[in-house]
């Protein structure tokens, strides 16, 4: 699947970075910096080549926005990491069509019923414990963004 990779890095605003498909906890995707983007082999497995793409997209867009700068490090431990994660879902969507990909992609990757009841954060403090926006929230902003992109 490393076609899926390279049409991504080649959309991609930044640096070019390369997809890992690793042996890691199952449905898990991460960046750090740097230049890899590690997706673990299940999630990979599970997804379509439009969701994949969508995936590496989003990792590859927290370098894209710069948010491994320290200014952006630090409004993450303020508890702004759910929003750093809507604009990286953004970012994605705009990559992902970019590369030829199909946005329903976005979708799949996002489908809530995919992934599971999401635990709930203990009440506080919430806003340091919660890095992501809860799924559901994900899938209907991106059907909108998606929405308006096609129109």
């Amino acid at each position: 699947r490393s076609r899926v990779s390279h049409q991504v890095g080649v959309a991609s605003t930044g640096e070019p970075k390369q997809a890992l498909i690793v042996w890691a906890p199952p449905y898990e995707a991460v960046t750090r910096r740097g230049p890899w983007v590690y997706v673990s082999r299940s999630l990979a497995d599970r997804l379509s080549d439009d969701a994949l793409a969508y995936v590496i997209a989003h990792e590859m867009a927290h370098h894209d926005l710069e948010h491994f700068s320290p200014i952006w490090v630090s409004a993450r431990w303020m508890g702004n990491q759910p929003r750093l994660e809507r604009q990286a879902d953004l970012k994605a969507l705009e990559t992902l069509l970019a590369a030829g990909f199909d946005g329903a992609g976005a979708l799949e990757a996002m489908d809530p019923a995919g992934w599971g009841p999401e635990p709930e954060p203990p009440p506080w403090p919430r806003s340091l414990l919660v890095q992501h926006p809860p799924m559901r929230e994900r899938h209907a902003t991106l059907r909108a963004a998606l929405d308006r992109l096609q129109r």
